[in-house]
This record gives C-alpha cells, structure tokens and sequence, in this order.
C-alpha cells in the first residue's frame, strides 16, 4: 500500500489526534485513516453509534469477541448458517511445530435484531485460514489453512470437524494478506478463487505428485471440490481479494493498486506492477476511479429484490479498509460492459478501526460485512511487529433496509433460520420453487442442493428438464435448471435448441455456459454457439465467444471475426472476449487442434477481417502460427509497418532455420532502401531481443546486422537516436571491434539523449575498454554532464 502523507500533508505535521477529536464533534466525511490510529478500541455497542448509512436502512451486530476471532471471510450454508474464519495469527504464520490458534466457526439461531446467540467452533489449530465455503449439508468444508486448500469434515455429527484431507498445495505464504481467499462455487460445479501478492505458489493434486499449476503474485484460478483439477483463469492483478458472481455470471474482484474493482474475462491478463501483456493488451478496466484509496478488499453485486429498495439493485458494493467505508457503485452497462464514474459512500464510519474485509449477501437480503476491527491495516507501511497490532478484536455486522417485509423475512424472528427452511433436510418439489427465489444466495445454494441429490435421484432431471422450459418460470429459475439439466447429461441438441430461443437473455447466456461448461462439446453444440454469437444481446454473445475460445476450430474462426466486425466500439469487454477467442483458435494446446498453419497461411477472408486476424496471430508465441503469420501478410501485401511485425514475430517465436530464412527473405525484399532494410532488420532483433536471444557473427541475421551497424556508426552529422541505440547493441553483440572510433564518436555527441550514450558507453567498454577508460574519465570530470 502506498504512503498516505502526499495525499494528506497534515499527516506529516502530527494533526490525527486533533482529526480524532473532529471526528466525535462532526458529522463529517474523514480523510483515509492515519497507518497506526491514534484512537483506542471500542466496544461494538460504542462502535455501532460511529456508523453513517443512507436514510432506510439500519446496522445490527451479529457477532463480535470472545466468539470469533478476526474476521477474514465469510460463507452461508443450506442451513442458513453463517461460516467464518478468523485469526489471531496474522501476520505471522507459526513456525514449524508451533500451535495454530486460528479457526473456523459456524452462527447460527439469529435472532430479530440480527445476533447470532449460538457459535460453534467447527475447526480448530487453523494457520491464517482465508477463503472458506461450505458444501454439502453443512458437514464439511473447504478451507485455506497454510499451506494448502484442505477439505475438514464432521464425520460424527457433533459439528466439529474430525478429518481433514489436503485438496490442493503447497502454495506460497510469503505474504499472508492476500493468500487464497473468496472461495465461489460456480454453476459449473468449479470452485473459484484468488491468489495473494507476492506469492510463487507451484500447486499439487491433493498436495502430492507432480506440479500441476504455477502462479505468481495476483491471479484467480478455480478448482474442482473434489480436488481433481485446478486452473488458472486470469493473469494479472496486485493482490485481489473478494470476488462474487452476478446472476448472469458476470464475475467481479476487487483488488488494490491495479483497479479497486475488475469484471474478468476468463484468459485475460490485468495489469500488475508492470508485468507485461500477452500481447493482445491488458483486458478492459471498469473503472477509472481508485475509490481513494489502495486497500480494497470484499466485492458484492446486490441481488434480492425484496431486500434492498429497487435503486440498489445490480450494484456493486465493495470494502475500503483504509478509509473505514463501504462503497456503492453503480454500474452503468455500454453493451456487456460496464463502467464506474465514480463510488458512492454507503456504510461510513468514524470509528478508524473499521476494517471491512468481506461482504456477503445474506439468504435474509440483509449485506452481511466482516470488519477485521485494527488500529493498523497497512501491511508494509507500519512494521508488521508494531505492538499496538490488534489480536483479539473482530465483529460482524449486518446492513438491513428497513422498508416493510425485508428484515429478516419472518422466519429469522421465529427460529432462528434466514432461510425460508433448511434446504438440506427439505424434499425436492419443496426445493425447485425456491430456483426462482428473489434472492442470489438462496437460489444459489439451492441449486447446490439439488445437483448434489441429482446423481441419485432420476426424478430432479426430469423437474429440472420442465422447469428449463417453462416460459412462465422466472428467467433465474430456468437458467440454473438449465445448468442442472446439463450437469445431469439431460442437454441433448433437441433441448438445447429449444433453449436458445428462450426471449429472457438469462436463459440463453446460461445455456452458452453450460454447453461450454459441461461433457459433450460436439459439431451440433459448436453450430449452435456460433449462431449465437451473432445474438441479439450483448452477453450472450460474449458468452459464445467465451465458449468458443475454449473449443478451437477452423469454422469458428470466419464467424469470430465476422463479430468482432460487428461488435459496437464501446463495448470493450465483448471485443476483447472475441480477441482472445481469436487467439484461441490459432493456439495450440487449448481443448484440441487448433487452426492449422497450412490453413492459416491460406486463408480467405475480406481485407478487414484479415487485418484482425493478423492483429491477434502475431501475438501468439508459436513457431509454426509466426511462420504462417509470415506468409500470410506476404501473400496479402499487408504494408510495411504490419510485414515487419510479422518478421519480429517469427525472429520472437522461433529458432535456427526460420530465423535465418527470413534475415534473407527481409534483406531480399528490402534491396537498395535503406530506410526499409533498417525497419525490418530492427524489427527481427526486437523480436530476438524480446525473446532474450542474442545475434550471432556468421549467420545471415547476424552479417546483415553487421553490415547495417557499420553503416550507421559511420554516418557523419545529425544522428537519428533510435537507430543509432539499435547499431550500438548490435555492435556490441557481433563484436565488431573495427568500429571503435564510430562508437567513441556517438559517446561523446552530446545531441544524442543519454540513453543511447550510455548504450555507445557500453559498447565502448566491451570491445574497447582501453579506449573507453580515458573518454569515461573525461565526462566523469565535466560538472557539464
């Protein structure tokens, strides 16, 4: 996190205590609060009077100390339970062979004003357990402990777990404030997830066995509960931490110091300290506004339609921990795009040790937030032994709209459940309503439940196929029948052809994913997922696109390019889904044979869509695709600025015979222009360069390097500095000693800018060093350097 005194210079002149004493005199928004908060603890009821909420709602405390811990994460259960893990280790996890003091405990019996009055310890000698989510009946759960993702189990029925099993690991702990957290379950039966800053995990099938899956700092990946299978599905990002899923599966994170909240697009890669592209760009922002600060953790799209007033509906809301806020923002959609101006402050309070880490819609629709209450949150600007680091304190808060009919639906204020009834325990028919429940998490977890039975019960496909197809039915209850039936093997091409001209775009966009998502991709499946790429709606046709970049073929090609065509200019989230399906294609090793390189060269497409394709194909890092790219844009006649991109593609991807037959083919078709043959050799030793290859003396790139070099060191007059930096460096590496006189000559013209100085210096030094001392010396000495 960065330092908060440039943006707040009275914090350098010593001023926060006097801030403190503001804050209980005013009704005022407070700047960011200071690295260590000069105020002390508060109890919750005290803490509660420090909060600020639009009018019509109301914050209630759920649970607080000695019951938990610090909170990290939460999770709800098929039986309305709330699941959260803690810690008093962080930041420190123990040394070998010491005690874990973290855990894992489950509220329950909540009563009329939100207090949990029962708390079971469900997991105990935990080490800074993060990402957690229950499965089944309530009797087991995943869980990070460092360092692995474990599976604990209550197998005798007191509700405390008695068997753990490792799903996944070892992964990295090097930084523990990120780590693995926000464990989301999708339709598609794969747990979804994000990795921590700093870290370099090499992750194991069940923690043995050959490395499956390589992950550095921020990323998200999913995994299989059964702990088969595990995946990365973006690249990028600092530290993301939350992460929710809308009804239409749009999946958001937040992070700090990239973007404070990121739609991703699975395969895309975010920005991140400066990590570079995988040359197609860095996948669209959402936003342009850094919410203030560098600490955003927990995301949320608010979905229940009889909780919230109708305004907040389809919000985002998301955790600031360095200001002590909740923010609302409102996402206003560009096709299947959407974009923040600028967040709204919901929950404010001025109390400084409000740290909200995770939120969570309740089944009740209230907005459930842990707050990991602590004087200090920044994790490197406050020494991570400072003393006054809290252990001890950490609440649970709920925010509820005090409208008629929403707080606590009833049922919580006469047993104890914020369900509409325990979903384990209830039979089908009583389950498949609740399919089209206005709220997300209630839907959510009933769909768990029934896929869970499915296997066993021939009966929940058959509901399931009529629920699908129910025009009456609510369009979230057809989308996630339409997930069960195809999860079941009930998808054949008669339904699923049915489905896709269902009039709500849920139905149809879901039908996408599962075609995409389950056993079975087959001609009839790629047919029908093509045609919908040219839908009416905006997402559906990026969730084709989505589906089509995971099955390569040679007849999705034409017809993603043909939508990229078509695609409106501001939708930036359907055009880069199209890129990276584009890409796929060409890519091999992605579900299947890729577009073969013979093909490729041969296409036969219009000049624009050429012109897309060429866009993408140089951005693949393989030898053969580089190769055909070559032919293709020489076949095409595509101009010189996109042929020499071509050339550095195949200079970047490949090796030996190819690199030397297009040195040849370049200086062939460059001839007597100088102007050219300089494009294009620079070009393929950019590529080289790229690829961390150094010229060679003897070879036909190397000579013609030799040659342009000699030619450019020995120019008199102005200096073009560009050229001028590559000749230095291509000197430098084919050795061409005779040009000693020309490089001191370009070390000592102060016209040229410093970079390329320093480059002749070096040069200099490597094949002349007794020549370069003296001169080195000179402009060691000159004050005018």
């Amino acid at each position: 996190m960065t330092s908060l005194a440039p943006r707040f210079p009275l914090l350098a002149k010593g001023v926060w205590p006097l801030l403190a004493v503001l804050a209980t005199l005013l009704p005022l928004p407070v700047p960011a609060s200071p690295p260590v908060a000069p105020t002390e603890a508060l109890s919750p009821a005290e803490q509660l009077q420090k909060f600020r909420l639009p009018e019509g709602f109301a914050i209630e405390l759920v649970a607080a100390e000695p019951e938990i811990q610090k909170p990290m994460n939460l999770a709800f259960d098929a039986r309305g339970r709330l699941w959260v893990t803690h810690s008093v280790e962080y930041p420190f996890a123990p040394k070998e062979g010491a005690p874990h003091r973290d855990g894992l405990t489950v509220l329950s019996d909540f009563g009329p004003d939100g207090r949990a009055r029962k708390a079971v310890r469900f997991a105990d000698d935990l080490n800074i357990p993060i990402g957690v989510l229950p499965l089944g009946k309530g009797d087991e759960a995943i869980v990070w402990s460092i360092p692995n993702i474990w599976k604990l189990s209550d197998t005798d029925g007191d509700g405390k777990a008695d068997s753990r099993e490792i799903l996944y690991g070892p992964f990295d702990f090097v930084d523990t404030h990120g780590d693995q957290n926000s464990f989301r379950l999708g339709p598609d039966g794969w747990v979804y997830a994000c990795h921590g800053f700093r870290n370099d995990s090499k992750v194991k099938l069940k923690g043995e066995g050959e490395v499956v899956l390589t992950m550095q700092s921020g990323n998200t990946y999913r995994f299989k509960p059964d702990g088969s299978a595990i995946e990365q599905v973006t690249w990028g990002q600092v530290n993301p931490f939350g992460m929710c899923f809308d009804s239409l599966g749009n999946q958001f994170s937040a992070d700090c110091h990239s973007r404070p909240v990121t739609m991703l697009l699975r395969g895309g890669v975010y920005e991140s300290f400066g990590k570079p592209h995988d040359g197609l760009g860095y996948a669209p922002a959402m936003t342009g506004h850094d919410h203030g600060s560098t600490g955003i953790a927990g995301a949320l799209v608010y979905d229940d339609s009889e909780g919230f007033p109708a305004d907040y509906q389809g919000n985002l809301f998301v955790g600031n921990v360095i200001t002590n806020t909740v923010h609302r923002d409102r996402l206003q959609w560009k096709g299947s795009s959407p974009w923040i101006e600028a967040p709204e402050d919901f929950l404010v309070c001025d109390d400084w040790w409000f740290r909200p880490v995770d939120l969570q819609t309740g089944p009740d629709g209230a907005l459930y937030v842990a707050d990991f209450y602590n004087c200090i949150i920044g994790h490197y600007e406050v020494d991570l032994l400072h003393p006054r680091r809290d252990r001890e304190r950490g609440r649970i808060w709920r925010i509820v709209s005090k409208g008629d009919g929403v707080v606590g639906r009833d049922q919580a204020q006469t047993d104890g459940s914020l369900l509409p009834f325990d979903l384990t325990s209830a039979p089908a028919e009583r389950l498949f309503p609740l399919l089209g429940h206005a709220n997300q998490t209630v839907r959510r977890l009933t769909h768990e439940q029934l896929l869970a039975r499915g296997s066993e019960s021939p009966a929940i496909l058959h509901d399931a196929l009529l629920l699908a197809a129910d025009t009456a039915a609510a369009p979230e209850a057809r989308a996630l029948a339409t997930w069960i039936v195809a999860r079941l093997g009930g998808l054949d091409k008669a339904t699923a052809a049915g489905l896709a001209s269902a009039p709500e775009r849920a139905v149809r966009v879901h039908l996408v994913k599962a075609l995409d998502g389950t056993a079975g991709w087959d001609d009839s499946r790629q047919r029908l997922v093509i045609a919908l790429l040219f839908d009416d709606d905006p997402f559906v046709r990026r969730a084709a696109a989505e589906a089509l970049a995971d099955h390569p073929s040679f007849v999705a090609l034409p017809a993603l390019l043909a939508a990229w065509r078509d695609a409106a200019p501001d939708d930036v989230q359907l055009l880069h889904a199209l890129r990276i399906a584009v890409r796929n294609q060409l890519r091999p090793g992605i579900r299947g044979a890729a577009v073969s390189p013979e093909a490729l060269a041969a296409i036969d497409l219009p000049i624009a869509d050429l012109e897309r394709l060429f866009d993408v194909a140089v951005a693949v890092p393989d030898d053969d695709v580089a190769w055909s790219v070559l032919q293709l844009a020489r076949r095409v006649g595509f101009p010189v600025d996109v042929l020499a991109r071509a050339f550095g593609s195949v200079a970047r991807s490949s090796t030996g015979e190819r690199v030397e037959e297009a040195a040849a083919m370049a200086r062939a078709q460059a001839g007597d222009d100088r102007g050219l043959a300089q494009r294009l050799f620079t070009a393929l030793f950019d590529g080289q360069s790229k690829a961390g290859k150094r010229l060679t003396p003897g070879t036909a790139l190397g000579d013609w390097g030799a040659a342009l070099a000699a030619e450019v060191l020995a120019e008199t007059g102005a200096r073009n500095a560009a050229t001028t930096l590559v000749a230095l460096t291509v000197a430098e590496q084919v050795r061409l000693t005779g040009q000693a006189d020309s490089i001191a000559a370009a070390l000592a013209d102060r016209t040229l800018p410093p970079d390329v100085r320093s480059a002749a210096a070096g040069t200099l030094l490597s094949l002349a060093p007794d020549r370069a001392g003296p001169l080195l010396t000179v402009v060691a000495l000159d004050a005018g350097e």
